[in-house]
């Protein structure tokens, strides 16, 4: 499996146009999930990128994926932002 650090950092920094570019060659890293079983849409939500989350989803990332460590959504990520 490929690195998916590049995409997650771009994810993360709300780089619009790198994230759609890097989903235009391969659409499967809206899938993807890292080590500890995030997908991008897991980070993007953290990092409150909207445009970012918009595109995930419109690429095909599943809402409900639940993260290797807490069981956690994409949506709990968000909320537990917001608590910090």
């Amino acid at each position: 499996m490929a690195d998916l650090s590049p995409f997650i950092d771009a994810v993360t920094r709300g780089d619009l146009g790198s994230v759609t570019a890097m989903l235009a060659a391969d659409p499967g890293l809206a899938r993807r999930s890292d080590p500890e079983g995030a997908t991008a849409l897991h980070h993007a939500a953290f990092a409150a990128q909207h445009a970012v989350v918009d595109a995930l989803l419109a690429a095909g990332a599943h809402l409900n994926a639940r993260d290797g460590a807490h069981g956690a959504t994409p949506g709990g990520w968000a909320l537990h932002r917001l608590r910090e």
